[in-house]
């Protein structure tokens, strides 16, 4: 263990709370991993250089209702809004909309253990820093009669790491819209962990939007947990983050679920964005549909790798990925690694990866209908964004910065 790691995790207050057993092994944990370097697979195209600086921020306080962004914006039709590390400690069952409820004591214990039977975090860097440094939690339960969107916001918090972690049980039966908003300003890291069980016959929306600002970082896991005849749908939005690293794990428990993944990674300037995913088929009938886009501009560096497991008990399981990029710089680069690991024989698995310019046929084809060559590029690229953007729940288009980045 580095000089650095060490004397950052000696300076974090003393193991408490409901989390305590939880910080108590993501400690132990991030101890024994270390700082990430290149010569992990996951990390190795990774400027691992950068965490040093993340390890020397203070640590954030609670923000104070004064301090945040009042860019937020008023809420989409029938949703419920909780404002992360500022109103969370205001949550009470009387607060919540009819069903939605608190998760605490045993039943809370009960869940923060499951996760670890299916995805061990002594090995993963992103859930042990989490786990060894976060102290607020949502834990909420999604009942058959829930009708009300949940919009999750992590506002600015300049000049500081902070921390968040949500669970969500989402019941057999029940469906549920979830936005979560991310927010990164100045010489700033954020470090969160959603995770969500799916029940049998359930469906999620869920909608990630992760907008950082010039020097700072985002480490986020996303560990997602279905059982049979249930639905995910998942459509994330990466862009301005001088280092983010998106993680998602979807494992079907049962298999015969949907799982439906679709990702936007915009980098410009020397920003390095990643999405690492991870799907696995724990039985027969699955279905995976997943679509990742990306656009590099000037001397940034996009990376994508995603994981697909079919193991022998997961036959009849219909997988398909695709990754299509945008190079827009000679300087800039996309790397990116569609990966299968697949033992049972009567599966139908594809995988594809593309990475081009601009078409000229295309532009040719605008710029002849009267638009300038700037402004039939523009028209090309919103076009290309929007397909994930559009998809994203809670009318998301609320939010001001999505116009401006479409605008631009």
């Amino acid at each position: 263990m580095s000089e650095l790691l060490k004397n950052w995790i000696q300076s974090l207050p003393a193991a408490s709370g409901d989390l305590r057993r939880i910080q108590e092994s993501g400690r132990k944990y991030l101890g024994e991993i270390g700082i990430p370097n290149n010569k992990l697979e996951e990390w190795k195209l990774i400027d691992t250089k950068k965490i040093n600086n993340i390890l020397s921020l203070p640590m954030s306080k609670r923000i104070e209702p004064k301090d945040i962004d009042q860019t937020i914006p008023q809420l989409a039709k029938n949703s419920f809004r909780i404002i992360i590390n500022s109103n969370i400690s205001k949550l009470d069952e009387a607060s919540l909309p009819k069903g939605m409820s608190l998760m605490m004591g045993d039943e809370l214990q009960r869940y923060l253990k499951k996760a670890d039977e299916h995805i061990d975090p002594s090995h993963d860097w992103i859930l042990s820093l989490n786990h060894s440094s976060n102290n607020q939690l949502i834990a909420l339960r999604i009942s058959e009669s829930n009708s009300t969107g949940l919009e999750l916001v992590i506002p600015k918090n300049i000049n500081q790491l902070s921390f968040s972690r949500v669970l969500i049980i989402v019941e057999k039966g029940a469906n549920l819209n979830l936005l979560e908003i991310i927010l990164g300003a100045n010489k700033s890291a954020h470090s969160h962990v959603c995770e969500i069980h799916l029940d049998n016959n359930s469906k999620v929306h869920h909608g990630l939007i992760a907008m950082g600002r010039e020097d700072s970082s985002l480490f986020a896991g996303i560990s997602i947990f279905q059982k049979s005849d249930s639905n995910y749908f998942f459509n994330s939005f990466q862009e301005g983050w001088d280092l983010s690293h998106l993680k998602p794990t979807i494992i079907q428990l049962e298999g015969s679920a949907l799982t439906d993944l679709q990702g936007l990674q915009v980098a410009k300037d020397s920003q390095q964005l990643s999405t690492h995913s991870a799907v696995k088929f724990d039985g027969p009938g699955g279905t995976l549909r997943q679509l990742q886009k990306a656009i590099a501009l000037d001397k940034s560096h996009s990376i994508f790798n995603g994981l697909i497991e079919v193991p022998k008990l997961a036959q009849k399981t219909n997988a398909s990925q695709l990754s299509k990029n945008l190079l827009l710089s000679n300087r800039a680069q996309i790397d990116t690694k569609p990966e299968l690991k697949i033992i049972a024989d009567d599966v139908s698995c594809t995988h594809g990866a593309t990475i081009s310019n601009l078409q000229e046929d295309e532009l040719f084809y605008l710029q002849s209908r009267g638009l300038s060559a700037e402004n039939a590029a523009a028209l090309i690229v919103n076009g290309y964004a929007k397909e994930i953007i559009r998809n994203i729940p809670l009318e998301v288009m609320r939010w001001s910065f999505l116009n401006e980045f479409l605008s631009e």
